[in-house]
């Protein structure tokens, strides 16, 4: 949404050196194109939820594993359809992940 803050509130939080407020980032469209991947014939064929769950729980450290922030905040395009329910369910590693 225009004229929302994200600007402001990354050039803000990005001051700090151990924290990287990014620019839109890919991560949920990866994320969502895996999660996809649940209704392919391939996945049906061989249901391995538990595999293909762990590879979703590693997008994001896996993307940013570089980055040399201890905290990266990610600004994701959230509206692409199917991002909203995936952002819920995947809300709560992030923050694990952030927190723990």
């Amino acid at each position: 949404m225009p004229r929302s803050g994200n600007t402001l509130f990354s050039t803000i939080m990005s001051q700090n050196p151990e924290i990287a407020a990014t620019a839109n980032s890919i991560t949920l469209e990866i994320m969502k194109d895996l999660f996809l991947l649940k209704q392919t014939d391939v996945f049906k064929n061989f249901p391995d939820h538990k595999s293909l769950d762990n590879v979703l729980d590693s997008v994001y450290e896996a993307y940013y594993k570089d980055w040399p922030q201890r905290i990266i905040i990610p600004r994701e395009p959230v509206t692409t359809k199917g991002n909203l329910q995936l952002i819920k369910n995947i809300l709560k590693n992030l923050l694990n992940v952030l927190f723990c």
